[in-house]
């Protein structure tokens, strides 16, 4: 099945951002099974950058696993789909990226069920989603229960009256197992921990008008603390857009954009010194978010300790090597299990983290 016909048109490089709209979809609404998949289904479209792709990952306190799917019209040339394998393991790490060409991707119509070289998935089904990547004689598969109670959480920005770029986060769920097989031995693993889903959809390339993604989420305990969004660069006058959803009990109490950013980093005398940017090619010790829409609500990030770091991807496409940075790490692009805290007056929230940040510039420029 051909998934999507190529633009003729070249890529245009300019960014034109008319306006932008940050908005919460619902957060407090109880989904149900349907609504929950409809809101991440592939829905092609002739723009030559769009592309969708979706996260699935588990982790406990063993091991951290990521699988990563992008369905793309991104040009040139058909190797423009794929999947990546991401697995931390005790301070060791396995990386894997698979390119595809269109025809060897078979999708359901209306359905969330996808089909990547034939032995690579990614389902629903019933009540449970399923991603499934092969490395080699290795297959890797997760499965994740549904939380009706979870709500749908979506930081969606419009940059034009066509351009955009939406993140969604449909589940978080404790009830997540992974199973590892070696096909050559039947050798079969079984493991449980928490996972979920993050999707991401856009139709103009992002590094056209951001510098730095953040994705932060905490397990799925009583009380949740999500980070998702990005900082613009000179084209978009460096505007922070970055959300942030506390949750109790899987409801949204509390939610707001977050619009400055403060880093503090300790020099070889020990002091403190404070900017709005990222250093360029490494993530400070600790981060502190304010929101602009709530002035006395502030969230501050402490990076304790790297978890995996990929090596660049000299064999695919920059724009494939873009959307799986999204979901892991280069150099320049780091994950972390990191101290994050809330405050609004008084401590809201306290917790650990495992944080991703991106950093564009360095792929792109």
């Amino acid at each position: 099945m051909k998934i999507m016909q190529k633009s003729t048109t070249s890529m245009r490089y300019m960014l034109k951002i008319l306006f932008f709209l940050l908005f919460l979809a619902s957060p407090n609404k109880i989904f149900s099974e349907t609504e929950r998949y409809q809101s991440i289904l592939f829905k092609p479209q002739k723009n030559e950058e769009y592309a969708q792709a979706w996260n699935v990952y588990f982790i406990n306190d063993r091991i951290n696993v990521q699988l990563s799917y992008v369905i793309g019209n991104l040009g040139p040339g058909e190797l423009n789909n794929g999947y990546v394998i991401f697995v931390h393991e005790n301070d060791q790490q396995i990386t894997f990226i698979k390119e595809l060409s269109s025809k060897q991707l078979t999708v359901k119509k209306n359905a969330f069920h996808y089909i990547f070289n034939q032995n690579s998935s990614l389902r629903h089904e019933g009540r449970l989603f399923s991603a499934k990547a092969v490395k080699k004689d290795t297959v890797y598969s997760i499965r994740l229960k549904e939380f009706n109670s979870f709500p749908l959480l979506e930081n969606n920005l419009k940059l034009s009256d066509h351009e955009f770029i939406n993140e969604t986060i449909p589940l978080i769920t404790d009830r997540a197992e992974l199973t590892i097989q070696n096909q050559k031995t039947s050798n079969i693993q079984t493991m449980h921990g928490w996972g979920g889903i993050e999707h991401l959809a856009f139709n103009k390339l992002p590094d056209r008008y951001a510098n730095l993604f953040i994705i932060s989420r905490t397990p799925p305990e009583s009380k949740m603390l999500i980070l998702m969004g990005f900082q613009g660069n000179q084209k978009f006058k460096n505007k922070l857009n970055l959300k942030y959803f506390y949750l109790e009990n899987y409801a949204v109490v509390k939610s707001g954009h977050l619009t400055e950013m403060k880093i503090s980093e300790k020099d070889k005398s020990n002091s403190h010194e404070e900017s709005e940017s990222l250093p360029k090619n490494r993530i400070p010790g600790r981060i502190t978010f304010l929101s602009g829409n709530d002035p006395a609500c502030s969230i501050q990030i402490s990076n304790e300790k790297e978890k995996g770091v990929l090596n660049v991807f000299s064999s695919i496409t920059p724009v494939l090597r873009w959307i799986f940075h999204l979901f892991f790490t280069e150099p320049s692009v780091n994950s972390y299990i990191s101290a994050i805290s809330l405050k609004c007056k008084n401590e809201i929230f306290s917790g650990k983290a495992q944080v991703n940040y991106i950093l564009l510039e360095k792929y792109f420029r």
